[in-house]
Order: structure tokens, then sequence, then C-alpha cells
């Protein structure tokens, strides 16, 4: 075998399209990391800027507070005094929930460009925030993001076609094939030198791009895990598409033929099973619409504004904990005891409809989950997303978290604002709690082994052609 290597290193020295191939997609890949990690430091600029105004506001409301206590100052407006709740939360109070880029998220920029990380949660309605708006161009987030997991799912089996397609067929086309039959070594020895050579050039090329460009970049050593993974991921769809080349230059007689059949496989399991699956998604599972959540969000609005003092009085019925204890402090604290009885009816008329969109998500994710099985490009695609912490599941448990945050922050504001308590805890205000979930191994494998099974299948369906092939054949 060694002899075969070397003899075909030879000829492997003189292609050129193997070697157009094998530096176009390193370039292409180093391309990918490159916008990956910009992403992600644009993200983590952001995140940052978020966290220092919000440092700076709380440390201005601290020192204000000991400068106002020191020497009150006359006609202070109570928006402008960190001492009154109302003052601390509209004009001082910035806290942001984040959700930081994970250890590998230039990996697969993903969704992340599309769902939001940042907001500012207070004690209003949640539509107040989570409806928040980008300058953004919508023609750059509808086409995406060129990154290092579009280069693996779309560019690299394509590298693959090219520089095996035809292995086999060229010889037989030159009329050579016979003269090899004729050599003191088996064909089937001849055709694993070649696949073997090109492959461990090819995706050792590839390996040695993605770590080096790793590091050069600036990538966290914390992420090599997932960058190691995320590469055995991928090697293992490389594999995948030489096994098929392999099968495929054995069935076919022509290299044209075995370009355009391995073309047609990449356009289905690349293109269109994704496609038809996520038109199957929004047949099976459409979402509700959201020019009707906004109607009937707008409308209810409209009508708890209208029914104000109506729904005051229930809401105090509700929660007589709240009631002023004496007429001046009603008639001081009666704009933010009707404000809170408003947004207690809108959060009842957005409940229903916030849970229907997330039932029917879910019931898109469980279909996703199930069906990925049927493509090796969906099989990476959704274990790239995970590696690299920019999957839908994770940014719906940070909703989750955000929800809960909410949920706190309007506990701890509506006490004191409906009493007019002297504020004095600036750091007991809620923060998010978030827990990153951790790496999970089986998944990992589960994602190989859906991988390298259908490759073995189609070296083994090549082997069993090779067997009675002939050159005749």
């Amino acid at each position: 075998m060694s002899l075969l290597l070397l003899l075909e290193w030879r000829h492997v020295r003189r292609d050129s399209a193997f070697w157009g191939a094998t530096i176009l997609l390193c370039a292409a890949l180093l391309y990918g990391l490159l916008n990956g990690f910009a992403w992600v430091r644009f993200q983590t600029t952001t995140i940052a800027q978020a966290e220092n105004t919000s440092a700076q506001k709380l440390a201005a409301a601290k020192a204000d507070a000991a400068k106002f206590d020191a020497a009150p100052p006359e006609d202070l407006d109570h928006y402008d005094d960190p001492r009154d709740t109302r003052g601390f939360e509209y004009t001082y109070l910035r806290r942001f929930a984040v959700l930081p880029p994970a250890p590998a998220a230039a990996l697969a920029v993903g969704q992340s460009d599309l769902l939001p990380s940042v907001f500012r949660v207070t004690y209003r309605p949640r539509e107040t925030f989570l409806n928040s708006h980008e300058i953004e161009n919508p023609l750059r987030l509808l086409l995406g993001r060129f990154d290092a997991t579009f280069v693996a799912l779309y560019l690299l089996p394509l590298a693959v076609l090219v520089i095996a397609h035809g292995l086999l067929a060229r010889e037989r086309e030159g009329g050579t094939l016979a003269l090899l039959r004729a050599q003191p070594f088996s064909l089937a020895r001849w055709l694993t030198a070649r696949f073997l050579l090109r492959g461990g050039i090819f995706l050792g090329a590839f390996t040695t791009a993605t770590l080096g460009g790793w590091l050069a970049l600036g990538g966290a050593a914390a992420a090599l895990y997932d960058v190691v993974a995320w590469l055995a991921l991928v090697l293992a769809y490389g594999v995948f598409w030489f096994a098929l080349a392999w099968w495929v230059g054995l069935c076919v007689r022509t290299a044209a033929a075995s370009a355009l059949t391995l073309a047609g496989v990449w356009l289905a399991l690349v293109v269109v099973l994704p496609a038809t699956l996520n038109l199957a998604l929004k047949h099976f599972f459409p979402l509700p619409s959201r020019a009707a959540y906004q109607d009937a969000l707008r409308a209810g609005s409209d009508d708890a504004t209208k029914r104000g003092s109506q729904l005051l009085a229930k809401y105090l019925e509700d929660h007589p904990e709240l009631a002023p204890a004496h007429a001046a402090g009603a008639k001081e604290n009666d704009f933010f005891r009707t404000r809170f009885a408003v947004n207690a009816e809108l959060d009842q008329i957005a409940t229903p409809l916030r849970a229907a969109f997330t039932i029917q998500l879910a019931d898109q994710q469980t279909l996703v989950e199930r069906l990925r099985w049927i493509s090796p490009a969906l099989v990476l695609h959704h274990a790239s997303l995970d590696l690299a912490g920019t999957d839908r599941s994770r940014h719906q448990r940070w909703l989750a978290a955000v929800d809960n945050l909410h949920a706190r922050t309007v506990e701890f504001f509506r006490v004191r604002l409906l009493r007019s308590e002297n504020f004095r805890e600036f750091d007991a205000v809620p923060a998010l709690a978030f827990a990153e979930r951790p790496s999970s191994a089986g998944a990992l494998v589960a994602a190989l082994t859906g991988l390298l099974l259908p490759a073995l299948l189609f070296a083994f369906l090549g082997n069993r052609v090779l067997r009675r092939f002939t050159p005749a054949a």
C-alpha cells in the first residue's frame, strides 16, 4: 500500500483541480471564520456597552443619593431623585438581560443575527421591551452570514465532487483501466489508495485551516473542545461525501455522469430536503399571525386604558395590601396603581397568545429533531448550532429566564412604587438568572453516528460493486 500511495502522490502533485479545490475551500473557511469572529466581537461590544451603562447609572444613583442626603436640594423633582422609587426606576435604573456569545459562537452565526440578545427589562409589559427594533438591512438578514458552518455544509461537498468524481471513470474513459488490472495489485487496493491519499490531504488541509484559523484569529482556548467536536463532525461529513463518490464512481461509466449524479445528490440532500422540511413545518405547525397578535394587543390596550378605573378597583380588591393608607397617598400614586392594573389586564390578554406561539414553535423543533436524520446536512447543521450556542433551544431557555426576571422585577417595584417608600435598595434589584446547559457527549456521538453510518453504507455498496467489477462494465 505504501508503494501505491507513493505512486499516487506523483499524480496528485500534478492534479491542478485537486489543489485548486483544496485551496479555495480553505480560503473560504478562513473567510467564514473571520466573519464569525467579527459578529462575535459586535455582540460582545454591544453587551459590554449595555453592562457599562447599567453600572454607570447605578453608581450615579448611589452618588446622587449620598449627595442629596448631605445637602437636600430645593424643589427636587421626584423623577430626578434616586431616593424615590419613581426617580430611581425611571431615570437611573438600566437593568439589561444579555445573552453572551458561547465560546465557539464564531463557528456558526445561525440565527443569532435575527434573534435579540440584549433586553432592557422593566416593570412595564413584556411587549414594551421584547419587541425591540433594529436598523439592520433586511436583505442582509434574509441572506444570512457567511460563516464556517456554511462552508462545511455547502462548499465542502462541492469540493469533494470536484476531487473525487472521476478517480475511476477517467481511467476507464482513457482506456488504461485494463492495463491497471494487469498490474500485481488489485483494483480495490489501487482505488483505495487514490481515495485515501486525496481524502487524507484534503481533510487534513481543512483541519489545519480550522485549527490554525481559530488560534490565529484569537479564538478562546476554552472553546477548543467545541471546535474539535465541530471539526470531528465536519470530517465525518466529508467522509460521507467521499464514500458517496466511491459508490457513484463505481456505478457509472463516465466522469460526466458521475459529476452530474453527485451534483444531483448534493442538491437533494443539502438544498431540496431542508427546504421541503421547512415548508412542511410551516404547513403542519404554522406560527400564529404576528399581525393578529399585535392587533389583539393594541385592541386590548385601548380597551384596558378606557376601563382604567374599573380595572383599578378590581386590582385593589385582589391586592388589598396595595391599597393606600390615606387619601394623599391615593392621589399621589393613583397613576401607578392604574398603570399596574392595566398592565395586569394586558398580561392576561397576551399570555395565551404567547403560549400559542411557544407551543407551535416547540412542535416545529420536535419535528426537526426527529427528521434531521434524513439528511447528513441537517445532522451537521443541527449539531453545529448546538456546539456554537446559536441554536433556537438555547435562545428559548434564555427567553424563559428573561420572563422570570420580568416577573421578579414587577413584584419588586410594585410594592415600592405604590407605597412611595424611601428607596435605598440599589443592589437588591433582581438580576437575570440564566444557567448554561452543559455539553452533551451523547448528542455528539449521536450526530457522528448519523454521519458515519450512511458513509459506511455507501462504502459497503461500493465494495459490492467492486467485487464484480470488470473493465468492460
